[in-house]
């Protein structure tokens, strides 16, 4: 399949088109999702899939959000303010996931230990975790503590 194709194909699904599962065995490697048409245009897509192509893993909602690129016809979504977004999303789940692990840390680990420790750990578990699924960023920020820390309790 040429490379025109797969970003025809892959602009068609970002917008709600299905694919057959032909044309789906073939693209897998690309990670569009059908609810990502906020972010595909055919020229991101199509440096999606030079990016892919190269050796990037990350699924297109990350990569567009790594790297600034947005329709820019939407609200919100020109250079400058999807890297203010960026800042805001990563000290957010810093933030929130900060005291969320550093819960989860402390009843784990040593009590003698300092709390502001387990905070910097957290923020540091909460941002590296944020990195790898911005998509997932509430659960393992917020949720994935508080259910790690139940089950461990009981």
């Amino acid at each position: 399949m040429t490379e025109a194709n797969k970003v025809e194909l892959l602009y068609k699904f970002a917008h709600g088109k299905s694919m057959s599962r032909q044309e789906a065995a073939e693209l897998r490697k690309y990670k569009v999702a059908m609810d990502d048409g906020d972010y595909a245009t055919k020229a991101n897509i199509r440096a999606y899939v030079k990016a892919v192509d190269k050796g990037c893993l990350q699924s297109f909602y990350d990569w567009c959000l790594e790297n600034n690129m947005g329709d820019r016809r939407r609200k919100g979504h020109s250079e400058d303010e999807m890297a203010k977004d960026k800042v805001n999303m990563n000290l957010g789940s810093a933030v929130l996931g900060s005291f969320s692990w550093s819960i989860l840390l402390s009843s784990i680990g040593d009590p003698g230990e300092s709390y502001v420790v387990y905070l910097i750990l957290g923020a540091i578990i909460s941002f590296a975790l944020c990195k790898f699924s911005k998509r997932w960023a509430a659960f393992t920020c917020f949720l994935l503590p508080i259910i790690l820390v139940a089950v461990i309790a009981s």
